[in-house]
């Protein structure tokens, strides 16, 4: 069976709330769009280990009349539950500027309407699953919208809080992740090779910075880091975080990301590193603006 589109992370913990099942979205349209854009035909959970899958019935489907997919994602936590939803935001019927969320559950193996039609301008193609809730972010304004699934509720997470750049330009959110039950947020500017890692509170009081990251040692060694920007005629850094990785100790904590063609990983307690992977050719990461190029992995033996 061949799969066009396949969106949704599993997670390298065998903690983490992460799920290890992909969705996996197929349609005729034009592979190198985006399937947020146009409607879907098929839609599966698949668990890549197994390599066992389930069909689900079309979501988004009103009155006969199938509307605009955003995005759907899993929410499984397989340290906790055998079961698992998948959560699907449509364009609303009342409204083409309104979205509507369904949930399919195992239980009931159908899709259904949950809450009122709404209004959110985050990006809803790629969702992080962390503290029973899915979490959206806008990747312009750093904008984060999460829907606790059991009780069926949204919720908007505070920006982060921090000072006025001084100087600094090519602002860019790098990485939106959970690794561990651990959200985690970076953002950086293309002028800099420090930057923070960002975590959020468990009660989504705020985030804080639980990662100070100065890559110039990285920037030492490869020189290709850095980048002529002809348009504004300065020189900058130019990198893509794939994902960042807790450990079960804190000193094995690592950052993966690219750097043209070569793949690092970044020891973020001691501040090492060292080249774990190199690609044929360079690589462009869409990342700042479409979620990861990325995902943690692991095996599962969990149904699907």
């Amino acid at each position: 069976m061949n799969f066009k589109l396949v969106t949704q992370c599993v997670d390298s913990d065998p903690n983490s709330n992460c799920p290890a099942l992909k969705t996996l979205l197929v349609s005729s349209e034009d592979s190198d769009r985006s399937f947020s854009r146009f409607g879907i035909d098929e839609c599966y959970i698949y668990n890549p280990t197994t390599n066992h899958y389930v069909k689900l019935p079309k979501p988004g489907i009103v009155n006969g009349v199938p509307r605009f997919i955003r995005g759907v994602n899993v929410a499984f936590d397989h340290a906790k539950f055998a079961s698992y939803s998948v959560v699907c935001v449509r364009e609303s019927a009342v409204s083409s500027g309104l979205m509507q969320i369904e949930i399919y559950s195992t239980t009931s193996r159908e899709w259904r309407v949950s809450g009122d039609p709404f209004s959110a301008k985050v990006d809803f193609d790629y969702g992080v699953y962390w503290n029973g809730s899915i979490h959206w972010i806008q990747y312009m304004t750093g904008e984060v919208l999460y829907f606790n699934v059991d009780q069926e509720r949204l919720g908007v997470v505070p920006m982060v809080n921090k000072p006025k750049p001084d100087g600094k330009w090519g602002r860019k959110l790098d990485y939106f992740g959970e690794s561990c039950d651990h959200l985690h947020l970076i953002e950086s500017y293309d002028s800099e090779i420090e930057f923070n890692v960002y975590e959020m509170k468990r009660d989504y009081s705020e985030w804080f910075v639980k990662y100070k990251v100065d890559l110039t040692i990285v920037a030492d060694a490869f020189p290709e880091v850095t980048s002529k920007y002809a348009y504004i005629d300065r020189v900058g850094y130019l990198f893509s975080v794939f994902s960042l990785v807790r450990g079960v100790k804190e000193e094995d904590s690592f950052l993966v990301f690219l750097i043209a063609s070569r793949v690092f990983r970044f020891n973020l307690e001691r501040q090492t590193f060292e080249e774990i992977y190199e690609f044929a050719t360079s690589v462009r990461c869409p990342l700042r603006f479409m979620g990861p190029c990325a995902f943690e992995y692991i095996e599962s033996l969990a149904g699907v």
